[in-house]
């Protein structure tokens, strides 16, 4: 980069200060583009699409609680492609409570949560 400056700077006789403000212009152009382009797509949710996200969220809410009061149980298989996350996030609901079930289960599981087996029996409660 170094290299290119200085033969830009031999090939059109431009001191410092000169280059400083040309490069200064390509950068504050880029910036400008982009920015134009950022608030060109953006799109501002109209009444009806906040409704349908409302509505969504609502049918979304209503089924995870379904799923929570079937899917609860006291004890759990691994198939493969579960990891306690997974596990944690159908069983209970948050997948945030993989710590939970990994100290319930660290005898199965071992030093590292990060193996399970599938297979493997878990304790939910």
């Amino acid at each position: 980069m170094k290299d290119f400056l200085k033969k830009f700077k031999l090939n059109f006789s431009l001191n410092e200060q000169t280059m400083s403000m040309i490069l200064g212009a390509v950068v504050v152009l880029l910036v400008g583009g982009l920015l134009f382009n950022y608030l060109k797509t953006a799109k501002n949710p109209s009444v009806t699409d906040q409704a349908n996200v409302s509505s969504s969220a609502t049918e979304s809410a209503n089924l995870t609680t379904e799923t929570k009061t079937v899917a609860v149980g006291t004890e759990y298989v691994v198939k493969p492609g579960d990891s306690l996350w997974k596990i944690a996030a159908e069983q209970t609901g948050s997948g945030y409570n993989w710590v939970k079930l990994y100290q319930l289960n660290k005898s199965v599981v071992g030093q590292n949560p990060n193996l399970i087996y599938p297979g493997q029996k878990f304790v939910l409660k």
